[in-house]
């Protein structure tokens, strides 16, 4: 599971293909998320799936 807004690319906006950081870390993360690894976004990490504890 890749948590999108944690991650960060070591990308050089001077090399191909040219374009901004940010672009370049949300290239790195759209191929990531196709090879088959799931990503969510941070704040999902801190919410609790309705049933998946035991509290009443």
């Amino acid at each position: 599971m890749l948590a999108r807004h944690l991650t960060d690319s070591m990308y050089d906006p001077r090399t191909k293909p040219f374009v901004s950081h940010e672009r370049g870390t949300q290239l790195v993360i759209e191929h990531i998320e196709s090879m088959g690894c799931p990503s969510i976004a941070g704040a999902d990490l801190t919410h609790v799936a309705p049933g998946s504890d035991d509290r009443v």
